[in-house]
């Protein structure tokens, strides 16, 4: 059987033609993909950025009501190793920034578990731009720390951190569930809040793992009507 070199020519065309379209549609799926990858890529990377909350000025409606809002942020890696140290290591994945557009009365909690190898002395402290919240006072994370409050004249850095917070343990080994709070009042501006460990003994290592951070915030448009509060003017730059 002989084919007429036209219908051959034709058979030829369509066959190409059917290539080049599986060809178009392999590469249309192809950039599909890629598109769709580096966009999750990007919402991955962001994810693991810095994010910063942003906390807008009252609106003339929500002024005489102020609203409550809340933010929550889990401990990534959920396990830290605490190392001796001179100042207090923040703990990573517990990192919040806020942009702070009016002053805003900010809670703070922190609820985790920490184990504590025998007779090591942890000390646990909120920290709000790289400062240990301590009531209503605000200590500079150095290693003379104890010289920059005055709470008690002549005390030593590790008494100034036996006050703080310590948890010291005769067992051998021991898990403890750990609650730090702390309220501030915030002027405008850029804040960074930290969970911070430390401790100065020698040998095994303790563990912070397991933590989550609150925050419970409201906007004032009066810092005064806040009583038994002083205004944090100070802030922090990423």
């Amino acid at each position: 059987m002989t084919f007429h070199p036209h219908i051959f020519d034709l058979f030829v065309k369509y066959k190409n033609s059917m290539l080049n379209s599986v060809h178009l549609v392999i590469y249309l799926y192809s950039m599909m993909f890629l598109q769709l990858f580096v966009i999750s890529f990007a919402v991955v990377s962001l994810a693991e950025s810095n994010e910063i909350i942003q906390v807008p000025a009252n609106s003339a409606r929500n002024s005489l009501n102020p609203s409550t809002h809340y933010y929550f942020r889990y401990q990534t890696p959920s396990h830290f190793n605490v190392t001796p140290s001179s100042i207090y290591i923040t703990v990573p994945g517990l990192r919040t920034v806020f942009n702070i557009a009016q002053p805003t009365v900010v809670e703070i909690t922190y609820q985790g578990s920490c184990e504590i190898h025998q007779g090591r002395g942890v000390h646990i402290k909120l920290l709000v731009d790289n400062h240990l919240i301590i009531g209503n006072t605000r200590t500079p994370n150095v290693a003379d720390r104890h010289l920059r409050t005055n709470l008690t004249v002549g005390q030593t850095a590790m008494q100034f951190d036996q006050w703080l917070s310590q948890h010291h343990l005769p067992f051998e080994l021991a898990t403890l569930p750990i609650i730090q709070t702390a309220v501030v009042l915030v002027g405008p501006g850029l804040h960074i809040f930290d969970l911070g460990v430390h401790h100065s003994d020698i040998g095994l290592k303790s563990v912070i793992f397991g933590g989550t951070m609150r925050f419970k915030w409201t906007v004032v448009d009066n810092p005064n009507q806040v009583q038994g509060l002083s205004m944090w003017e100070k802030t922090s730059t990423l």
